[in-house]
C-alpha cells in the first residue's frame, strides 16, 4: 500500500523512493498518498503529553515513529531520487497537500483507530512490551483527546489531517 509511508520514519523515505525509482522504467509513473506535515497534530500532542506524564512517564516522542514531511522537503527529495512531474508543464506539481478530517463515532470509534495502528508504534512497543498496557494507554489517549476536543453534536470525534498526494514519473 502506498497509503502507508507515514508509518515509515522520514529518514528512511529516501531509500524507499530510490527503491520505487529502481522498480519503474524511465517514464514510469507513481502515485503516493500519506500523511503530511501538520497532520494529526492535535492527537499527537495529546499522545506525547500522556506518554510523558504520570503515571506513564514513558519518555518517548511519537514523532520519531512517523514520516510526515513538508511539501517543499518532499519535492526536493523526489527530484534527488530521480523523479519529475507527470507532464512537461512547468506548473505541474509533483506534490499536493489536501486537508482531510477523520471522523470517528465517539470515543469508541477513535479508540478503534488507535488500537488498529497507534498502539503498535515502535517507540511505544519499546517501553510497553505488554500489549495490554498499550491497549490501556490507547484507551486513556482516546478519552484524553475526546475531553480536549469533544465530539460534535452528532457524537463524532474529529481529527484534522493533511494528506500528501505525490504524482511523479521516473526520469
Amino acid at each position: 500500500s502506498f497509503n502507508a509511508l507515514h508509518w515509515i520514519p522520514i529518514v528512511q523515505h529516501e531509500a524507499v523512493l530510490h527503491g520505487i525509482h529502481r522498480a519503474l522504467i524511465p517514464g514510469g509513473k507513481v502515485c503516493l498518498q500519506f500523511e503530511a506535515e501538520g497532520s494529526m497534530d492535535a492527537l499527537l500532542d495529546v499522545y506525547n503529553e500522556l506518554a510523558n506524564s504520570s503515571p506513564w512517564s514513558l519518555g518517548i516522542n511519537v514523532s520519531n515513529d512517523l514520516g510526515r514531511p513538508s511539501r517543499s522537503y518532499y519535492e526536493k527529495l523526489l527530484k534527488a531520487c530521480g523523479f519529475c512531474g507527470i507532464s512537461d508543464n512547468r506548473a505541474d506539481k509533483m506534490v499536493e497537500i489536501l486537508p482531510h478530517t477523520s471522523r470517528h463515532e465517539g470515543v469508541e470509534g477513535l479508540l478503534s483507530r488507535i488500537n488498529g495502528a497507534w498502539v503498535n508504534f515502535p517507540s511505544l512497543q519499546s517501553v510497553l512490551p505488554n500489549v495490554e498496557d498499550r491497549i490501556q494507554f490507547g484507551k486513556e489517549l482516546a478519552a484524553a483527546y475526546a475531553e480536549r476536543y469533544p465530539p460534535n453534536t452528532n457524537g463524532i470525534v474529529e481529527v484534522e489531517n493533511y494528506l500528501m498526494v505525490v504524482t511523479a514519473k521516473a526520469q
